[in-house]
């Protein structure tokens, strides 16, 4: 999720001494095969054990999404057609959503997949009046990087129905890595600090 000037540095002295490097910086990414560690699958995973989804409210972050498949797009875009030596940056779908509407649609994928027993997964959702938020890295620095835009971005809102169908059908991912990250999961003060959410002034 980005990196900061002195790390482009780093990279280039690398590069700088032959070796054969290209980097992307990408947006907060999610989709298949995560962990609880970051917003966008911790709301998933509560949501699933019908535990509240804390939701920060939009006017304290941002923190735009990419699908991982756009991810792949990317690096073998840049694989074939990168510069070597070069940065570039994986600019985000235009449309994006709040996270009250990413927790809204995990909700509803869950009240038609697996209904709960009265009412629906909405009321879970726990819009937090003052959030334990560190101020991220900034990451103004991606500005100077060349920017990326990939053919037919996926749709932010589609990609996510598909990421919570694929954590449902795939309970044995869902167990294992709910058991190895529980204590994480449980405190969203936790995954709100890992994020790198940054106040918006």
């Amino acid at each position: 999720n980005g990196f900061s000037e002195k790390a482009v540095q780093m990279i280039d002295g690398y590069a700088s001494q032959g070796l054969p490097i290209i980097t992307l910086s990408v947006p907060s990414v999610f989709g298949p095969f995560q962990q609880p560690d970051s917003p966008t699958p911790f709301m998933i995973y509560r949501a699933i054990e019908g535990e509240s989804i804390p939701v920060v409210p939009e006017a304290l972050i941002d923190d735009p999404l990419v699908s991982v498949d756009d991810v792949v797009s990317a690096l073998l875009y840049i694989e074939e057609n990168g510069e070597l030596g070069k940065h570039y940056r994986l600019l985000p779908p235009a449309s994006q959503l709040s996270q009250l509407e990413i927790a809204n649609t995990i909700c509803d994928v869950l009240n038609a997949e697996v209904p709960p027993p009265m009412g629906k997964y909405q009321a879970l959702i726990d819009e937090l009046d003052n959030p334990a938020i560190q101020n991220g890295i900034s990451n103004s620095w991606e500005n100077e990087l060349i920017p990326l835009q990939i053919d037919n971005p996926k749709e932010i809102k589609a990609a996510l129905n598909d990421t919570v169908r694929w954590y449902l059908k795939h309970p044995a991912w869902y167990s294992q890595s709910r058991t190895r990250f529980f204590d994480l999961w449980q405190n969203s003060n936790n995954i709100f600090n890992f994020s790198g959410f940054q106040k918006v002034s």
